[in-house]
Protein backbone atom coordinates (compact mmCIF):
# COMPACT_ATOMS: atom_id res chain seq x y z
CA UNK A 1 0.00 0.00 0.00
CA UNK A 2 1.49 3.29 -1.03
CA UNK A 3 1.16 6.68 0.54
CA UNK A 4 -2.13 8.39 -0.20
CA UNK A 5 -2.08 12.14 0.24
CA UNK A 6 -5.66 12.97 1.10
CA UNK A 7 -5.23 16.74 0.78
CA UNK A 8 -2.96 19.68 1.44
CA UNK A 9 -2.94 23.24 2.69
CA UNK A 10 -5.65 22.67 5.23
CA UNK A 11 -5.85 21.07 8.63
CA UNK A 12 -8.14 18.72 10.49
CA UNK A 13 -8.44 15.16 11.58
CA UNK A 14 -11.09 12.50 11.96
CA UNK A 15 -11.00 11.40 15.59
CA UNK A 16 -13.26 9.80 18.08
CA UNK A 17 -14.46 13.24 19.12
CA UNK A 18 -15.36 14.73 15.73
CA UNK A 19 -18.67 15.97 17.08
CA UNK A 20 -20.71 19.16 17.03
CA UNK A 21 -23.48 20.37 19.27
CA UNK A 22 -26.43 22.16 17.75
CA UNK A 23 -29.36 24.12 19.11
CA UNK A 24 -29.93 24.39 22.84
CA UNK A 25 -27.30 21.79 23.67
CA UNK A 26 -24.51 23.92 22.18
CA UNK A 27 -25.55 26.91 24.28
CA UNK A 28 -25.67 24.79 27.44
CA UNK A 29 -22.18 23.37 26.89
CA UNK A 30 -20.88 26.82 26.00
CA UNK A 31 -22.09 28.44 29.22
CA UNK A 32 -20.92 25.55 31.40
CA UNK A 33 -17.48 25.29 29.82
CA UNK A 34 -16.72 28.98 29.24
CA UNK A 35 -16.23 29.51 32.95
CA UNK A 36 -13.38 27.02 33.20
CA UNK A 37 -11.61 27.06 29.85
CA UNK A 38 -10.64 29.75 27.38
CA UNK A 39 -11.47 29.59 23.70
CA UNK A 40 -14.87 27.92 23.77
CA UNK A 41 -16.99 28.49 20.71
CA UNK A 42 -20.14 26.83 19.46
CA UNK A 43 -19.53 26.38 15.79
CA UNK A 44 -22.76 27.97 14.59
CA UNK A 45 -24.06 31.36 15.71
CA UNK A 46 -26.84 31.99 13.22
CA UNK A 47 -29.12 34.09 15.42
CA UNK A 48 -26.54 36.78 16.23
CA UNK A 49 -23.76 37.02 13.69
CA UNK A 50 -20.20 37.86 14.59
CA UNK A 51 -20.36 40.99 12.42
CA UNK A 52 -23.02 42.42 14.76
CA UNK A 53 -20.90 41.89 17.86
CA UNK A 54 -17.49 43.16 16.75
CA UNK A 55 -16.13 46.38 15.38
CA UNK A 56 -14.06 46.32 12.17
CA UNK A 57 -10.36 45.57 12.42
CA UNK A 58 -8.02 48.47 13.01
CA UNK A 59 -7.26 50.50 9.87
CA UNK A 60 -4.08 49.32 8.19
CA UNK A 61 -4.27 45.79 9.60
CA UNK A 62 -2.27 43.38 7.46
CA UNK A 63 -3.15 39.70 7.76
CA UNK A 64 -0.89 37.10 6.17
CA UNK A 65 -2.45 33.65 5.58
CA UNK A 66 -0.52 30.57 4.51
CA UNK A 67 -2.39 27.86 2.63
CA UNK A 68 -4.85 30.50 1.43
CA UNK A 69 -5.82 28.73 -1.78
CA UNK A 70 -8.18 26.16 -0.30
CA UNK A 71 -10.40 25.28 2.63
CA UNK A 72 -10.10 27.19 5.88
CA UNK A 73 -7.19 29.30 4.63
CA UNK A 74 -9.32 30.52 1.74
CA UNK A 75 -12.25 31.41 3.99
CA UNK A 76 -10.00 33.15 6.51
CA UNK A 77 -8.48 35.30 3.78
CA UNK A 78 -11.90 36.26 2.39
CA UNK A 79 -13.42 37.04 5.77
CA UNK A 80 -10.42 39.05 6.99
CA UNK A 81 -10.69 41.11 3.79
CA UNK A 82 -14.42 41.65 4.39
CA UNK A 83 -13.52 43.07 7.80
CA UNK A 84 -11.27 45.67 6.19
CA UNK A 85 -7.86 44.05 6.57
CA UNK A 86 -5.27 43.94 3.81
CA UNK A 87 -4.68 40.25 3.15
CA UNK A 88 -1.52 38.52 1.95
CA UNK A 89 -2.22 35.07 0.49
CA UNK A 90 0.53 32.45 0.46
CA UNK A 91 0.00 29.10 -1.26
CA UNK A 92 1.98 26.61 -3.31
CA UNK A 93 -0.81 26.42 -5.93
CA UNK A 94 -0.72 29.58 -8.05
CA UNK A 95 -4.05 28.93 -9.76
CA UNK A 96 -6.05 28.50 -6.57
CA UNK A 97 -4.23 31.35 -4.87
CA UNK A 98 -4.99 33.73 -7.74
CA UNK A 99 -8.65 32.70 -7.65
CA UNK A 100 -8.88 33.76 -4.00
CA UNK A 101 -7.11 37.05 -4.74
CA UNK A 102 -9.49 37.80 -7.62
CA UNK A 103 -12.52 37.03 -5.45
CA UNK A 104 -11.35 39.40 -2.72
CA UNK A 105 -10.57 42.18 -5.18
CA UNK A 106 -13.97 41.80 -6.86
CA UNK A 107 -15.47 42.66 -3.48
CA UNK A 108 -13.27 45.80 -3.29
CA UNK A 109 -10.89 44.20 -0.83
CA UNK A 110 -7.15 44.78 -0.82
CA UNK A 111 -5.21 41.60 -1.38
CA UNK A 112 -1.80 40.44 -2.57
CA UNK A 113 -0.64 36.93 -3.32
CA UNK A 114 2.58 34.96 -3.55
CA UNK A 115 3.29 31.43 -4.71
CA UNK A 116 5.66 29.84 -2.23
CA UNK A 117 6.69 26.54 -0.69
CA UNK A 118 6.58 27.24 3.06
CA UNK A 119 8.75 24.21 3.77
CA UNK A 120 11.67 26.04 2.10
CA UNK A 121 13.16 28.16 4.88
CA UNK A 122 15.14 30.40 2.53
CA UNK A 123 12.07 31.19 0.43
CA UNK A 124 10.03 32.10 3.49
CA UNK A 125 12.70 34.39 4.93
CA UNK A 126 13.35 36.11 1.59
CA UNK A 127 9.67 36.69 0.87
CA UNK A 128 9.00 38.05 4.36
CA UNK A 129 11.83 40.57 3.88
CA UNK A 130 10.49 41.50 0.45
CA UNK A 131 7.01 42.07 1.85
CA UNK A 132 8.32 44.40 4.55
CA UNK A 133 10.11 46.46 1.92
CA UNK A 134 7.29 46.60 -0.63
CA UNK A 135 4.22 46.68 1.61
CA UNK A 136 4.25 47.25 5.36
CA UNK A 137 4.65 45.35 8.59
CA UNK A 138 2.46 42.28 9.02
CA UNK A 139 0.01 42.67 11.90
CA UNK A 140 -1.28 39.11 11.99
CA UNK A 141 0.20 35.82 10.79
CA UNK A 142 -2.08 32.83 10.22
CA UNK A 143 0.06 29.72 9.84
CA UNK A 144 -2.35 27.29 8.22
CA UNK A 145 -0.40 25.14 5.76
CA UNK A 146 -0.66 21.40 6.22
CA UNK A 147 -1.04 18.05 4.49
CA UNK A 148 -2.71 14.87 5.65
CA UNK A 149 -2.10 11.19 4.98
CA UNK A 150 -3.97 8.13 6.16
CA UNK A 151 -1.78 5.02 6.11
CA UNK A 152 -0.07 2.69 8.59
CA UNK A 153 3.47 3.74 9.52
CA UNK A 154 4.91 0.65 7.82
CA UNK A 155 3.38 1.71 4.50
CA UNK A 156 4.84 5.22 4.42
CA UNK A 157 7.94 6.07 2.43
CA UNK A 158 10.71 7.99 4.14
CA UNK A 159 10.39 10.97 1.82
CA UNK A 160 6.64 11.10 2.49
CA UNK A 161 7.20 11.14 6.26
CA UNK A 162 9.77 13.90 5.86
CA UNK A 163 7.32 15.95 3.77
CA UNK A 164 4.63 15.54 6.41
CA UNK A 165 6.92 16.77 9.18
CA UNK A 166 8.22 19.65 7.09
CA UNK A 167 4.76 20.89 6.12
CA UNK A 168 2.88 20.29 9.35
CA UNK A 169 5.60 21.37 11.78
CA UNK A 170 8.79 22.87 10.37
CA UNK A 171 6.96 25.29 8.07
CA UNK A 172 5.37 26.87 11.16
CA UNK A 173 8.86 27.42 12.59
CA UNK A 174 10.01 29.13 9.40
CA UNK A 175 6.95 31.38 9.16
CA UNK A 176 7.10 32.41 12.82
CA UNK A 177 10.85 33.03 12.66
CA UNK A 178 10.35 35.23 9.60
CA UNK A 179 7.74 37.53 11.16
CA UNK A 180 8.18 37.41 14.94
CA UNK A 181 11.36 39.56 15.15
CA UNK A 182 9.55 42.44 13.47
CA UNK A 183 6.59 42.03 15.82
CA UNK A 184 8.96 42.15 18.79
CA UNK A 185 10.55 45.30 17.40
CA UNK A 186 7.12 46.94 17.09
CA UNK A 187 5.88 45.35 20.34
CA UNK A 188 2.66 44.32 18.65
CA UNK A 189 1.33 41.40 16.60
CA UNK A 190 -0.69 38.21 16.60
CA UNK A 191 0.37 34.68 15.63
CA UNK A 192 -2.35 32.14 14.85
CA UNK A 193 -1.53 28.47 14.25
CA UNK A 194 -4.18 26.14 12.82
CA UNK A 195 -3.79 22.82 14.58
CA UNK A 196 -5.91 19.69 14.77
CA UNK A 197 -7.53 17.32 17.21
CA UNK A 198 -4.64 15.05 16.20
CA UNK A 199 -2.44 17.43 18.21
CA UNK A 200 -4.40 16.56 21.35
CA UNK A 201 -4.86 12.80 21.12
CA UNK A 202 -3.30 9.91 19.16
CA UNK A 203 -4.88 8.68 15.95
CA UNK A 204 -4.20 5.36 14.24
CA UNK A 205 -2.91 5.43 10.65
CA UNK A 206 -1.81 9.07 11.11
CA UNK A 207 1.42 8.69 13.07
CA UNK A 208 3.59 11.31 11.31
CA UNK A 209 0.66 13.74 11.14
CA UNK A 210 -0.08 13.32 14.85
CA UNK A 211 3.58 13.68 15.77
CA UNK A 212 3.79 16.95 13.81
CA UNK A 213 0.58 18.30 15.32
CA UNK A 214 1.70 17.45 18.86
CA UNK A 215 4.92 19.28 18.02
CA UNK A 216 2.96 22.30 16.79
CA UNK A 217 1.09 22.42 20.10
CA UNK A 218 4.40 22.40 21.95
CA UNK A 219 5.74 25.12 19.66
CA UNK A 220 2.80 27.46 20.27
CA UNK A 221 2.63 26.78 24.02
CA UNK A 222 6.35 27.48 24.36
CA UNK A 223 6.21 30.66 22.27
CA UNK A 224 3.30 31.89 24.38
CA UNK A 225 5.31 31.31 27.55
CA UNK A 226 8.43 32.93 26.12
CA UNK A 227 6.49 36.03 25.09
CA UNK A 228 4.72 36.19 28.44
CA UNK A 229 7.97 36.33 30.40
CA UNK A 230 9.27 39.39 28.51
CA UNK A 231 7.61 42.74 29.25
CA UNK A 232 8.58 43.93 25.76
CA UNK A 233 6.48 41.24 24.12
CA UNK A 234 3.39 41.15 26.33
CA UNK A 235 1.30 42.77 23.55
CA UNK A 236 2.15 40.02 21.05
CA UNK A 237 -0.72 37.55 21.18
CA UNK A 238 -0.85 33.90 20.17
CA UNK A 239 -3.80 31.67 19.30
CA UNK A 240 -3.86 27.91 18.75
CA UNK A 241 -6.85 26.53 16.86
CA UNK A 242 -7.78 22.87 17.32
CA UNK A 243 -10.07 21.51 14.62
CA UNK A 244 -11.97 18.28 14.28
CA UNK A 245 -13.37 17.35 10.86
CA UNK A 246 -14.11 20.31 8.60
CA UNK A 247 -15.95 19.86 5.30
CA UNK A 248 -13.22 20.94 2.90
CA UNK A 249 -13.43 17.92 0.62
CA UNK A 250 -10.10 16.64 1.95
CA UNK A 251 -11.24 14.27 4.66
CA UNK A 252 -13.60 11.30 4.92
CA UNK A 253 -16.95 11.72 6.61
CA UNK A 254 -16.96 11.25 10.42
CA UNK A 255 -17.60 7.64 11.40
CA UNK A 256 -18.07 7.91 15.16
CA UNK A 257 -21.03 6.55 17.07
CA UNK A 258 -22.98 9.83 17.18
CA UNK A 259 -22.99 10.94 13.54
CA UNK A 260 -26.78 11.37 13.59
CA UNK A 261 -26.42 13.99 16.32
CA UNK A 262 -23.11 15.67 15.54
CA UNK A 263 -21.38 16.17 12.24
CA UNK A 264 -18.64 18.17 10.55
CA UNK A 265 -18.90 21.91 9.90
CA UNK A 266 -18.10 23.93 6.81
CA UNK A 267 -14.87 25.83 6.29
CA UNK A 268 -16.86 29.07 6.29
CA UNK A 269 -18.33 28.35 9.72
CA UNK A 270 -14.93 27.35 11.08
CA UNK A 271 -13.33 30.54 9.76
CA UNK A 272 -16.02 32.68 11.43
CA UNK A 273 -15.40 31.00 14.76
CA UNK A 274 -11.63 31.35 14.42
CA UNK A 275 -11.80 35.07 13.61
CA UNK A 276 -14.22 35.63 16.45
CA UNK A 277 -11.79 34.03 18.91
CA UNK A 278 -8.77 35.80 17.45
CA UNK A 279 -10.43 39.19 17.87
CA UNK A 280 -11.03 38.33 21.53
CA UNK A 281 -7.36 37.32 21.91
CA UNK A 282 -8.18 33.76 22.95
CA UNK A 283 -5.09 31.61 23.35
CA UNK A 284 -6.96 28.43 22.44
CA UNK A 285 -9.94 27.86 20.16
CA UNK A 286 -11.58 24.46 19.90
CA UNK A 287 -13.97 23.52 17.08
CA UNK A 288 -16.31 21.98 18.11
CA UNK A 289 -16.31 23.91 21.34
CA UNK A 290 -16.35 20.98 23.75
CA UNK A 291 -13.74 18.85 21.97
CA UNK A 292 -10.60 20.03 23.76
CA UNK A 293 -12.32 19.86 27.13
CA UNK A 294 -13.42 16.27 26.56
CA UNK A 295 -9.99 15.23 25.29
CA UNK A 296 -8.25 16.88 28.26
CA UNK A 297 -10.69 15.15 30.59
CA UNK A 298 -10.13 11.84 28.84
CA UNK A 299 -6.35 12.23 29.17
CA UNK A 300 -6.70 12.46 32.97
CA UNK A 301 -8.13 8.96 33.14
CA UNK A 302 -6.13 5.72 33.48
CA UNK A 303 -5.01 4.24 30.19
CA UNK A 304 -7.47 1.34 30.11
CA UNK A 305 -10.40 3.66 30.86
CA UNK A 306 -9.25 5.96 28.06
CA UNK A 307 -9.19 3.03 25.67
CA UNK A 308 -12.74 2.03 26.60
CA UNK A 309 -14.10 5.53 26.02
CA UNK A 310 -12.16 5.99 22.79
CA UNK A 311 -13.37 2.68 21.39
CA UNK A 312 -16.91 3.44 22.53
CA UNK A 313 -16.98 6.60 20.40
CA UNK A 314 -15.30 4.79 17.50
CA UNK A 315 -17.77 1.90 17.46
CA UNK A 316 -17.89 1.91 13.64
CA UNK A 317 -14.37 0.53 13.35
CA UNK A 318 -13.40 -0.77 16.76
CA UNK A 319 -15.14 -2.60 19.63
CA UNK A 320 -15.59 -0.41 22.68
CA UNK A 321 -15.05 -3.43 24.92
CA UNK A 322 -11.44 -3.87 23.79
CA UNK A 323 -8.85 -3.69 26.59
CA UNK A 324 -5.78 -3.03 24.45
Amino acid sequence: MDLAVVGQWGVGCCTSLDLRYSGAASQTVFHLYSGCCEGVHPANYEELTWRDRFKPLKPGSLAQVTGAGHGIGRELAIQFAELGATVICWDNDARRNNAVIDEIRQKDGECYGYTIDVTAREQVAALALRMRRQLTDVTMVVSNAGILTCAPISHLRQDAILKLIETNLLSHFWVIQAFLPNMIERRHGHIIAINSSAGLMPCADMIPYCAAKFGLKGLMDSITEELRLDTWTKNINTTSVYLATVATGMYPQPSHRFTTWYTEITAKQAAKTIIEGVRKNYRNISIPSFMKFLIDLNNLMPFRIRVIFTDFFNIRHRGWFCFC
